[in-house]
């Protein structure tokens, strides 16, 4: 098993510190006295992390740029939406207003139904009765007719040669 880098840092004969651009961490690591290979490794462990926490950072920074746009656009919509409860609302109130006229309406015009049914089952029960008296009035006066002519035949019977005179109902008509 080999040692640990950093149980080995402080040993001698080990590799000498190298100058490192870039200041405290780089100086930290010299001073633990670590060997090239692994001082190298630490360094590139390190800038792995710094791209590591910069990539972290520039994607917070854009999921918190999509925060806000998806919040405004939360807002629009909770805007629109309570604009869209009230136009809801008046036009429920424009709806109930029309069905309480319409039903006025209606219920006049049952009324105007109603009525007119009426009339026209008394105008049908008057037409029956008129066309019953008609019937009557006609029989009456065909009965008259008859007696009329039964009484005419009485008064001036026909003679078998007399048919060039006008019979006397013809005559009685013509009379002034």
């Amino acid at each position: 098993m080999q040692p640990s880098v950093l149980e080995d840092a402080g040993t001698s004969g080990e590799a000498p510190m190298l100058p490192t651009p870039g200041g405290e961490i780089d100086d930290a690591l010299q001073v633990m006295r670590l060997p090239r290979d692994d001082l190298s490794r630490v360094r590139q462990m390190i800038k792995a992390i710094d791209k590591f926490a910069l990539d972290m950072s520039q994607k917070a920074d854009e999921r918190a740029v999509k925060l806000e746009v998806s919040a405004k656009c939360i807002d629009e919509l909770m805007q629109e939406r309570v604009s869209f409860e009230q136009t809801i609302i008046e036009l429920q109130g424009r709806l109930k207003e029309q069905r309480k006229t319409h039903q006025d309406e209606v219920e006049s015009l049952r009324k105007v139904m109603a009525d007119t049914e009426k009339q026209f089952v008394d105008c049908l029960q008057q037409i029956k009765t008129l066309g019953e008296e008609k019937e009557q009035r006609q029989k009456e006066l065909d009965d008259l007719k008859a007696a009329a002519q039964e009484l005419v035949e009485m008064v001036d019977p026909r003679e078998d040669g007399a048919e060039d005179e006008p019979p006397l109902l013809d005559r009685l008509r013509g009379a002034p």
